[in-house]
């Protein structure tokens, strides 16, 4: 905004360019990874467990689950559960 208030606009593109690239690359980064029982929770979610589901199968609260569920969509970077459980498909498959 400050770029194009400046009659900018080429800097503001540029500027622009620059943040979605870094934005793509960090995108589904996990600095300290997953822990043990977020790996467990994002195998059950990538079987479409819902937060209830997911508390049964584990012996634990649904709110417990919901807050396992909320972090690994913040450390995948992931919009909702759909894109977590391609990405946990995605991780499982070997590179290649």
């Amino acid at each position: 905004t400050a770029f194009r208030e400046l009659g900018a606009a080429r800097a503001a593109e540029a500027a622009a360019a620059v943040l979605r690239e870094c934005t793509d690359a960090d995108r589904h980064r996990v600095p300290g990874g997953l822990s043990a029982r977020e790996e467990e929770v994002l195998a059950l979610v990538a079987r479409g467990l819902s937060n209830a589901g997911i508390a049964r199968a584990l012996v634990i609260s649904e709110k417990t689950a919901g807050h396992h569920v909320s972090h690994i969509l913040a450390k995948l970077g992931a919009r909702n559960r759909a894109e977590a459980a391609a990405l946990a498909v995605r991780r499982q498959q070997p590179a290649g």
